[in-house]
């Protein structure tokens, strides 16, 4: 029988938790189905979490920093690739699109953990400090395309924020909900254009 510290029982049993939220749901992921998936015996459960709910919570965590480490990659990754800050921001929300379709059930375990965090009050906090982290990477995603482009946006990152979020969550939601990849390209291409009213570039860049 193999045998784990406690730190890689935590491990396997966190992604076994994902991998049967993302194929059925939160209600799904008991402790007898998490522990099958993830190849150990149901008595050895409380040497790593005390109850469900403890391993719920710490899922919740787990998922949430990687989806705010995963979009930073996305939205941040491709700026050195681009001069033209039209061109740049499209790019980035593209890029997003490319990591959703690269790997949905991801996805829809992120947003069934966040739907489960905000249902539970001990939770909220986390769902509240995710979205505040989604915030500040989309931030410094802007102030960083505008640095190197040479072109300044009108309106403060931070209140621009918001709207590549929005654009992100309607992304994911869109992809998710109908698999088609039309829908989450146009999605990128309008947020682009959103975003573009508020950086000072002629009319005609930020409508071509």
């Amino acid at each position: 029988m193999t045998r784990y510290t406690v730190a890689e029982r935590r491990e396997l049993l966190i992604q076994a938790t994902l991998r049967i939220i993302a194929a059925d749901g939160v209600q799904a992921a008991t402790t007898r189905a998490i522990c099958r998936e993830a190849g150990m015996a149901q008595a050895s459960f409380h040497y790593a979490f005390r109850s469900r709910d403890a391993l719920l919570a710490a899922a919740v965590q787990y998922a949430l920093d990687d989806d705010v480490e995963r979009t930073a990659d996305a939205l941040i990754g491709l700026l050195p690739e681009e001069t033209d800050l039209p061109a740049l921001v499209h790019a980035c929300l593209a890029a997003y699109v490319e990591s959703v379709i690269a790997d949905p059930d991801r996805e829809q375990a992120v947003l069934a953990l966040m739907g489960y965090a905000r249902s539970v009050p001990e939770l909220h906090p986390i769902a509240e400090q995710t979205y505040r982290k989604y915030y500040e990477l989309a931030a410094n995603a802007l102030q960083a395309a505008a640095d190197l482009t040479g072109v300044p946006w009108r309106t403060e990152v931070m209140d621009l924020a918001p709207i590549v979020i929005a654009a992100t969550d309607g992304i994911t939601m869109a992809y998710l909900s109908t698999r088609d990849r039309g829908i989450a390209e146009l999605i990128a291409r309008s947020a682009a254009q959103t975003l573009m009213l508020h950086a000072a570039v002629p009319v005609d860049e930020v409508l071509g």
